[in-house]
Parts: C-alpha cells; sequence; structure tokens
C-alpha cells in the first residue's frame, strides 16, 4: 500500500480511496492549514502583529469559551524581555542580576 500511495499524487490517492468507499484525509503541510476553508471558517489560525516581522499567521487559541474566549497577546518577546522578573521571582535582585550580565551569563 505503502509503494502505491507513494507512487501517486495526493489527488489521485484520496479520489481513488472515496471511490472505494474507503477512509483517508490529507496529512496536511503549513501551506495546506492556511488554506483550508474550514479552519479559516471556524478561526484556528489568528494573524499576529510581530514587532520584527509583521504580520504573521499562528495557531489561535485552542478553547475559545463564548465568557473567556482567551486571546494572543504577542508572537514571542524578544530575547531576555522576561529575565529580570523572572530572576526576581527565585530571589536574584537588581545587583546580582547586574553581575550575571556582566559575566554573560544572562
Amino acid at each position: 500500500m505503502a509503494a502505491w500511495i507513494g507512487a501517486r499524487g495526493r489527488d489521485e490517492v484520496i479520489a481513488a480511496f472515496e471511490a472505494a468507499e474507503a477512509a483517508i484525509a490529507p496529512v496536511y503541510d503549513a501551506g495546506d492549514v492556511l488554506r483550508d476553508p474550514h479552519l479559516a471558517a471556524i478561526g484556528a489560525i489568528a494573524r499576529i502583529d510581530d514587532l520584527d516581522v509583521g504580520s504573521i499567521p499562528m495557531p489561535n487559541v485552542l478553547a475559545r469559551l463564548s465568557r473567556t474566549p482567551g486571546a494572543i497577546r504577542f508572537a514571542g518577546r524578544a530575547h531576555g524581555a522576561d529575565t529580570a522578573e523572572v530572576l526576581a521571582e527565585i530571589g536574584v535582585d537588581a545587583d546580582r542580576l547586574a553581575e550575571l550580565r556582566a559575566e554573560g551569563a544572562v
């Protein structure tokens, strides 16, 4: 079966399986995900503004509830943007953070 499928294009394989009333579904690549009308209709892909590259598509919040739908706040933060806050949670004060930065550790 693998050799037969491997020797044909996706559309031909899907058509043959559907003609035989056999279960089949394509394996999507990123382009397929972005072009899928069902995924677009349910809002599965969100466009997020990124400071470095502009608007980018990315998976939306999975469970969007009516009263608490959730949201993507940012595509990602700059490297080190939260270092001081995270280290403060474990007791690293500003002086020690400055030392770590001077040492090249953070």
